[in-house]
């Protein structure tokens, strides 16, 4: 049962995941993303569902250690189902 009044608005049902205001949903894709730059040997910047992999690769070596960080981060996304694009 809900409020009844002139100025009020009409109740509805809702199906949601989490508690609307809550961190549960913040908290559990930060566990869900923290292992994502595991053995990775370049510079990884995360915000909120951006992540970079900042290097330089200036000789052969540089390339290949980006080639295989690339690879890394490709791997684990494939392993938790996270869409690329």
């Amino acid at each position: 049962m809900g409020i009844q009044c002139e100025i009020c608005s009409a109740w509805f049902h809702s199906k949601c995941v989490g508690i609307s205001g809550s961190i549960i949903g913040p908290l559990l894709f930060i566990i869900f993303i923290d292992d994502l730059d595991d053995g990775v040997v370049s510079k990884i910047l995360k915000f909120a569902d951006d992540t970079k992999i900042v290097s330089k690769a200036a000789s052969e070596d540089g390339i290949k250690i980006l080639q295989s960080d690339l690879h890394k981060m490709l791997v684990a996304g494939l392993a938790n189902a996270v869409q690329h694009g």
